[in-house]
């Protein structure tokens, strides 16, 4: 999927040439993209979006990408975003004749846009949950005390 330009609000992004990965070490879905990145040889710039400290959601990151996951990929300033639409346009855009990895007519292409596509849906379920019970809050030793002799109120309050 492409972000149209009126919809990026970091625009130096839209001045910087070849390819740039803003991408977290930890992301599957960024693992997949250096991974083919590496098997077609290309040369390509790391920013590395620290997910931890939710830079995904500073302006600037969400100025790249509005949906504020990662990886984006920016090429000659378009921005490129879902990793496996990312991962299709590198294929139909950088792969040489010898390194082709979805030919339309190739039963291993197809078997790997389904298991592709079975990756995305369980991905959106595990998005949803995310989203909807947020991550878990780590609580401090006096947090765990206090509970612990006082009772979970929040939970009697239902």
């Amino acid at each position: 999927m492409i972000i149209s330009k009126d919809r990026i609000t970091t625009t130096e992004v839209q001045s910087w040439t070849g390819l740039h990965l803003l991408h977290s070490q930890g992301s599957s879905c960024s693992q997949k993209v250096r991974i083919l990145l590496g098997e077609l040889n290309q040369p390509w710039t790391a920013h590395a979006i620290n997910l931890r400290k939710q830079e995904n959601s500073s302006r600037w990151y969400l100025g790249i990408n509005p949906h504020g996951v990662v990886p984006a990929l920016v090429d000659n300033g378009t921005v490129h975003v879902e990793s496996n639409d990312i991962l299709a346009y590198l294929d139909q855009n950088y792969a040489t004749e010898n390194r082709f990895f979805f030919k339309q007519d190739c039963i291993e292409a197809s078997e790997a846009k389904a298991l592709l596509d079975l990756e995305k849906s369980l991905h959106i379920e595990l998005r949803i949950l995310t989203i909807q019970f947020g991550p878990v809050k780590l609580k401090s030793e006096n947090e765990i005390d206090e509970k612990e002799q006082n009772g979970d109120k929040e939970r009697q309050s239902y």
